[in-house]
């Protein structure tokens, strides 16, 4: 069985507390060191966008110290829930391939208020289906 490899990345987005993000941000466990990107929107607003070539795995507990074990994935998304804008959304984009066994992607979206997620493969067959007029419409794209 061949190696998973993944990158993931967000769009920009405004946080409520720059403080508590950037504390999440260091308590993140990843395959590989996180970027962390500032920028400025058109109204002058900072905003923020990280990514990595791997996956965020969970978050270190506050106050945790080394060897401490992780939380799950959850509850890092929880944790930057609780610091996204209130009117603005995370786009949390994941994609990856097994060689080219299996190649898909994911999109969790991150409101203050909700949390929804979508599988790139799952989104283009129910898309194939509405433009086929066939409901039942089925295909394989994992070998």
């Amino acid at each position: 069985m061949a190696d998973f490899t993944g990158s993931t990345r967000t769009n920009y987005f405004r946080v409520k507390d720059e403080d508590a993000f950037r504390g999440i941000m260091v308590r993140a466990l990843s395959d590989d060191e996180i970027e962390v990107w500032e920028e400025q929107d058109d109204k002058g607003n900072k905003t923020f966008a990280f990514g990595l070539f791997g996956s965020i795995t969970g978050i270190l507990p506050k106050g945790a110290t080394d060897g401490d074990e992780g939380l799950n994935r959850d509850i890092f998304f929880k944790e930057l829930q609780a610091v996204v804008a209130e009117d603005d959304a995370v786009l949390f984009i994941e994609a990856g391939t097994e060689d080219l066994r299996f190649v898909n992607g994911w999109v969790t979206v991150i409101t203050s208020d909700d949390m929804r997620f979508a599988n790139l493969a799952t989104s283009g067959k129910i898309l194939a289906r509405e433009m086929l007029g066939n409901l039942c419409w089925t295909t394989q794209n994992e070998y």
